[in-house]
């Protein structure tokens, strides 16, 4: 079963997503790869280490099917909350 990801827009270009540089600048939360209901958030930082918006819809649905993964629905988000997702972030939902 595939973990979801609520993928956040950042701002990691598409033609560098696999490089080393920018997969250490990925930050997931929950810390540690733990989702909640099969729900997480990636995010990209910046070199301040700041948390940055960028993708379109498109192109975060692209880079999380890079991964392997999909964009949670809005199901799927509410019963993450439901079962103590906690954010301020906005984010892609799969409608």
């Amino acid at each position: 079963m595939n973990i979801i990801w609520l993928c956040i827009t950042s701002v990691l270009c598409f033609t560098s997503v696999f490089s080393d540089q920018s997969t250490r600048r990925i930050r997931v939360f929950p810390a540690g790869n733990q989702s909640i209901a099969g729900v997480f958030q990636v995010s990209h930082v910046d070199s301040r280490d700041q948390l940055q918006y960028a993708f379109s819809a498109s192109e975060a649905r692209r880079f999380c099917r890079s991964l392997g993964l999909s964009i949670a629905s809005k199901a799927q988000v509410e019963a993450a909350l439901r079962r103590g997702l906690e954010t301020c972030r906005f984010g892609w939902i799969d409608e």
